[in-house]
């Protein structure tokens, strides 16, 4: 949960949506907060997020779990690189 100095708060836990502010969009969820001016550019963030056409690095910060997650799909993605 993200609190403001205005008093208003967005949960961060759950599925990774996209939600409309007083100033913005911002994909939530999973931990994960980022702020967009306009809601194309906030659902094609989430698109590319959940398609892993980017990767979320700042993952890798959230728990010992969600590290070692992280580590094994890099690896993982290093090994099929030099198997093709």
């Amino acid at each position: 949960m993200i609190e403001f100095s205005d008093g208003e708060t967005v949960d961060t836990d759950g599925k990774l949506r996209v939600e409309k502010g007083p100033e913005g969009y911002y994909v939530v969820g999973d931990g994960i907060f980022m702020s967009f001016d306009r809601e194309i550019d906030a659902q094609a963030y989430l698109y590319d997020i959940e398609s892993k056409n980017i990767f979320c690095y700042w993952k890798m910060f959230r728990s010992p779990v969600t590290r070692k997650k992280v580590r094994d799909a890099e690896e993982r993605e290093q090994r099929e690189k030099l198997i093709s």
